[in-house]
């Protein structure tokens, strides 16, 4: 798994009101291949928050949807990040490219969380 992968998750182990859904990986490739966590941010269907500055819209006019396995538009939910076990990750779906506006405009999203929370380390593109 790395940084930039969307993945299939069972949140169920984490609250029995969660289903299998999309996430993102944020946590950078070194401590994904070393730890037994990961940190991801999750990916819903309801884009009706588009608006908000914590949001990311994929959908068919982004030019990496083709690639990131979702099925219909959906919004990676910066506001929404989570640490879980990598052995509840049941597979990955796809990627997002490494392209440098794609990974600072996703960073300028989790910046503007922890901005929000104040606990957050430095966020790096």
């Amino acid at each position: 798994m790395k940084r930039g992968d969307i993945l299939i998750v069972d949140f169920s182990v984490y609250n029995p009101q969660e289903k299998v859904r999309p996430a993102l990986a944020v946590q950078n490739d070194r401590d994904n291949a070393r730890m037994k966590n990961t940190i991801v941010v999750l990916i819903t269907g309801n884009v009706s928050r588009i608006s908000e500055p914590t949001q990311f819209l994929l959908d068919r006019t982004h030019p990496d949807y083709s690639a990131s396995g979702l099925h219909k538009a959906s919004v990676v939910n910066c506001s929404n990040l989570i640490t879980i076990r990598q052995r509840d990750i049941l597979h990955t779906i796809g990627t997002l490219s490494r392209r440098p506006w794609i990974r600072s405009t996703l960073a300028s999203r989790l910046r503007s969380v922890c901005a929000e929370r104040k606990d957050c380390r430095r966020i790096q593109p």
